[in-house]
């Protein structure tokens, strides 16, 4: 969480840290912070259109886990 909100003090439109910052709340538990901050990167155009792992494209399978208050597993 640390450098997920480090990454964002010196850029707060950067998708990448909003997910870290998502992940990070996923993982401690807090599955409705961690949707409110993947729904925020996926504003970013760029990001929605990554196929990484940590892309845009994983995003909705993320939050569908997270909604179901279930941690989301690198497939």
């Amino acid at each position: 969480m640390a450098l997920a909100e480090q990454a964002l003090a010196i850029d707060s439109k950067d998708a990448y840290a909003m997910n870290a910052k998502a992940c990070a709340y996923a993982v401690a538990g807090d599955f409705e912070q961690a949707i409110v901050w993947e729904k925020k990167a996926m504003e970013n155009a760029d990001y929605i259109k990554d196929d990484g792992l940590d892309g845009g494209i994983q995003a909705r399978d993320r939050i569908a886990k997270w909604e179901a208050k279930e941690l989301w597993v690198i497939p």
